[in-house]
Order: C-alpha cells, then structure tokens, then sequence
C-alpha cells in the first residue's frame, strides 16, 4: 500500500484501540519488503523516540508500505520482536 494508506491504517489502528492496547503496543509503518521492514524494525527498536512515521520513507526502494504493530516489552530484544500486518484494516 501507499505510504498515505498505510498512515490511514495507522491512524485508524490507533483511533480503534484502547488506552491499554496503546501502553503494550508500538504501531508503526515499515517497508512492504520483508528485508527493509526488518532492517527498519531493528533501527526503530534501538531508539523509537528517535523516529517519526515519516522515517520509513527513507528505507524504502519501492514505495510500498505495511503498518505493524510491535509489542513495547520486546523493544529491548530485537530477535524477538513480533509484528502483525494490518491487513485487515484495508478499506473496499
């Protein structure tokens, strides 16, 4: 999807979810290239107040985008970090 889909997701994501659901979660937008949204993942987990939804543009080739969300608890170890595309969310 687009960057400015995925950020519709994100924001749709964010509008539906609890206060709660928002204190475990991290949601974010990454590359739709499995290798870029890992490399992004693992530079984001490393410092993600270091990082704006805009960021993933930069480590993109192809313009595709996907939203994950990362669970908080597992940011300190990035080989164990979990994500879950948000298909589901994508408009008719």
């Amino acid at each position: 999807m687009t960057y400015n889909d995925a950020l519709r997701h994100k924001k749709q994501f964010l509008r539906d979810s609890s206060t709660f659901t928002k204190s475990l979660y991290h949601c974010l937008i990454t590359p739709a290239i499995p290798e870029e949204s890992q490399k992004y993942i693992s530079l984001f987990t490393s410092s993600p107040s270091s990082y704006i939804d805009e960021s993933c543009k930069l480590h993109c080739t192809n313009a595709e985008f996907k939203v994950v969300v990362l669970p908080k608890k597992n940011i300190s170890s990035a080989n164990q970090t979990k994500e879950a595309e948000m298909s589901t969310l994508e408009q008719p």
